[in-house]
């Protein structure tokens, strides 16, 4: 009972934090000459895969390392796809009713792209001499790649998000972004113990509650976030968001975990990342050619059952 009662205030807690993340950090970013595509798919990530950082951390400073093993391979696994798929699939569920421009140019959408050649790198490690590590270093220097060309942009954006937002300079701003901050933290610090509590009364292997419930809990500050700029009828935002979480995802922790050790080749590892380059290839080529595409982000739901299916078949 009491677990459930942490899980329940954890997610509130996320949810809570998000929202006051997301009224701050756009409009302080912006003041300072940020444009929505460097806000979106750069920055706001870094703060909302916060909760997957801290769990990876917990997991090495806490647990044993057989257990630290299985969380983190885990989460490195579960977390990128569910972003792309479940994340994708809530966020067109809440964007039913919006209206969105169709002249918008979502520039984010090449991030599906890197996303399916990170997944790539990370398949040919299983193939050559000291994989782990080559593929750990290509990981690095794709999202290096990747995020420099993101965070370009021209004068002209620059002034034009700046006259939009006005002058937010107040202190406070920054104090709701640091609060938030720090509610987050502590939210994922009890989401991860009440996940763990809750698998062990159920009898769930900490693998599988690692692939499948800590994810489906953390892509909540992103996925917030996504529907609350979206719902504003901001897609760069909220678009750039999703798929730069995800993006972090597929690189930077799994680079880390191959580095130190923490991240092994399996058959399942082969299917679910066969299955990532499969969603993301389809999410890149209905954003290149067509214009109503965020209905079609439902059918994320369609590539979170098969990804079920083999999580639970293999491992």
């Amino acid at each position: 009972m009491l677990e459930a009662i942490y899980l329940i205030a954890s997610l509130i807690g996320i949810m809570v934090s998000s929202y006051v993340f997301t009224e701050n950090i756009e409009n302080v970013l912006k003041s300072r000459g940020f444009s929505m595509r460097t806000i979106g798919s750069v920055i706001a990530p870094l703060f909302t895969s916060a909760p997957e950082l801290i769990i990876i951390l917990i997991s090495l400073f806490i647990l044993s390392k057989n257990l630290s093993k299985e969380v983190i391979s885990g989460v490195v696994l579960g977390e990128p796809f569910t972003v792309l798929s479940m994340g994708f699939f809530l966020f067109s569920i809440a964007m039913i009713n919006v209206r969105t421009r169709e002249d918008e140019t979502i520039e984010s959408k090449v991030l599906f792209l890197y996303i399916a050649i990170s997944s790539i790198t990370i398949l040919l490690g299983m193939l050559i001499p000291y994989g782990n590590y080559v593929s750990a270093i290509f990981l690095i220097l794709i999202y290096a790649f990747a995020t420099a060309k993101n965070s370009k942009r021209t004068d002209k954006n620059i002034k034009e998000d700046v006259k939009e937002v006005g002058e937010y300079n107040h202190p406070f701003r920054v104090l709701f972004i640091a609060l938030s901050a720090i509610l987050l933290t502590a939210s994922s610090y009890f989401l991860l113990r009440s996940i763990e509590e809750i698998s062990k009364q159920l009898m769930i292997p900490t693998f599988y509650a690692s692939l499948i419930l800590i994810p489906i809990g953390t892509i909540l500050p992103e996925l917030m976030n996504s529907i609350f700029w979206g719902r504003k009828g901001k897609l760069e935002l909220a678009l750039g968001n999703l798929g730069g979480e995800s993006f972090i995802f597929i690189t930077i922790y799994p680079a880390l975990a191959l580095l130190t050790g923490f991240f092994y080749y399996s058959f399942g590892t082969y299917i679910l990342t066969i299955t990532i380059i499969a969603n993301a290839i389809f999410f890149y080529l209905i954003t290149r050619f067509f214009k109503n595409y965020v209905r079609i982000f439902s059918s994320g739901l369609l590539f979170y059952i098969v990804y079920i299916f083999f999580s639970l078949i293999t491992k």
